[in-house]
């Protein structure tokens, strides 16, 4: 027996016994990644199990990663299994019943357990039927009820679709792309393996299409429907409610009743669903002047976007793998209110991470605005020179949102970054800092004049596709 089979085979026996720790876990999927005889060890101990308890009950996204690593090896397998049983064995089963060779581990070639649809990310502080849910993940099964009872949690589909649920909450995975609402707040990033996922509500039916939006479904069944980016189709579920398939877009609302009248069409006012889309974008707390935009701007560019009492947050790409090492200014810079002040670091490649950018112009020319941004991920770094912001545009960027030109910053001399001005020079004024904790970046920062400061941040990103 080779050494990967005897650890293998050591930490499955941890498994078995009840340790589930995400330690124990990682190493197995290290070890089936990188040792072929650990592979074939794990899928002959996983072949013993006949309904896999301790896999269903954990139902972890690293153990759905596992499952998806060995699926081919099982599939390859099981082919040979199959030339190797005689003919006459294969037609005496079949006449015995299928049932005989428990085959209910495989279905094609595929190794099947029972459907998890979706999985809940731990949160400390959520109660999840009736149980606190901590620092463990919840597995989300077709046809079974889920009751979320306090606090806001993140569920993430087998598309990789991303929605925020906030209490109090009741809904249900009916299939893979049909979640039903019954009553609750939810904020949705649909995924475009997910495109055309349905959420049923008491007396209606919406649609995606490409899209992030929020719905919301009171105790008396009447729901209400927020578009902020993309395009939704939203129908009455009751055939004889007389009312057709309507499509909601961008900046739009709508509001059903349970038993399927539309109630009333208007722009959307999302202020009901900002925690959700805070928390939909990694963002754990805002302060103060900074201002997260529930869908991106058409122009970042001067002149577009003045305000004089908000600093705006705008996420941009998520889910990043640097392709080559990037430079950027270092958490670890302190409190940096002039170019000397920066520490700089070089993020190395497959380096994953999530982009925001801050921005900032107004028409006094005087008045500082301030606040503070909390992540749920540590920041990796940041982008505060012009030079910079325009390097970085391409790989970070918004296909949908306009960013400033070149020549227009260096004909018109405008400083677009912070703290760090046009082609390197200082630019007094602004105080910048990551707090210790290295979640935080408490801003206090000037836009008006020649200038408008804007300040890209990265973001740590754990995101990883199930089965990858």
């Amino acid at each position: 027996m080779t050494n990967g089979s005897q650890r293998i085979r050591t930490l499955y026996g941890l498994l078995r016994g009840g340790n589930e720790q995400p330690e124990v876990m990682n190493a197995i999927l290290r070890l089936v990644e990188e040792d072929r005889d650990a592979r074939r060890t794990y899928i002959q101990l996983v072949h013993m199990e006949v309904n896999l308890p301790w896999l269903v009950d954990a139902g972890t996204e690293t153990e759905t990663r596992i499952l998806r690593q060995v699926q081919k090896e099982v599939a390859s397998q099981r082919r040979l299994w199959f030339w190797t049983i005689s003919s006459s064995l294969i037609a005496v089963m079949l006449f015995v019943g299928i049932g005989l060779l428990r085959t209910d581990l495989l279905d094609g070639n595929e190794l099947v357990v029972p459907q998890m649809l979706a999985y809940v990310n731990p949160d400390p502080d959520a109660v999840v039927d009736g149980v606190v849910l901590g620092q463990r993940s919840v597995v989300v099964r077709e046809g079974k009820p889920f009751t979320l009872l306090h606090g806001t949690v993140q569920l993430v589909t087998d598309g990789q679709s991303t929605i925020i649920l906030t209490a109090p909450l009741q809904m249900e995975m009916v299939e893979r792309k049909i979640l039903k609402l019954i009553q609750g707040d939810l904020v949705a990033s649909v995924s475009k393996n997910d495109v055309g996922f349905v959420v049923e509500t008491p007396g209606s039916k919406y649609v995606d299409l490409g899209t992030k939006f929020g719905i919301s479904v009171d105790l008396a069944g009447n729901s209400q429907l927020h578009v902020f980016d993309g395009i939704v189709a939203a129908e009455p579920i009751a055939d004889t409610a007389g009312q057709p398939r309507r499509l909601v877009r961008t900046g739009e609302s709508l509001a059903y009743t349970p038993t399927g009248l539309l109630e009333a069409e208007r722009l959307s006012k999302p202020t009901r669903f900002m925690a959700g889309l805070n928390r939909l974008h990694g963002i754990r707390e805002l302060t103060r002047a900074i201002h997260h935009l529930p869908a991106p701007p058409k122009s970042v560019q001067p002149g577009m976007l003045i305000h004089n009492k908000f600093i705006y947050l705008i996420p941009e790409q998520r889910h990043v793998r640097l392709p080559q090492e990037l430079e950027v200014v270092s958490p670890l810079s302190g409190r940096i209110t002039r170019k000397e002040d920066c520490i700089t670091l070089m993020l190395p490649p497959e380096t994953h991470c999530s982009s925001y950018l801050i921005h900032l112009q107004t028409r006094d020319t005087n008045t500082p605005l301030s606040g503070t941004i909390r992540f749920d991920q540590p920041i990796l770094g940041l982008v505060l020179s012009t030079e910079g912001l325009f390097e970085t545009d391409t790989l970070f960027g918004l296909e949908q949102m306009a960013y400033p030109d070149w020549d227009t910053v260096v004909s018109q001399k405008l400083s677009r970054g912070s703290v760090i001005g046009f082609r390197g020079t200082s630019d007094s004024g602004d105080i910048v800092e990551v707090l210790d904790d290295r979640h935080t970046l408490s801003l206090k920062i000037r836009g008006g004049g020649a200038n408008f400061d804007q300040i890209r941040i990265l973001v740590s990103d754990p995101y990883s596709p199930l089965g990858n």
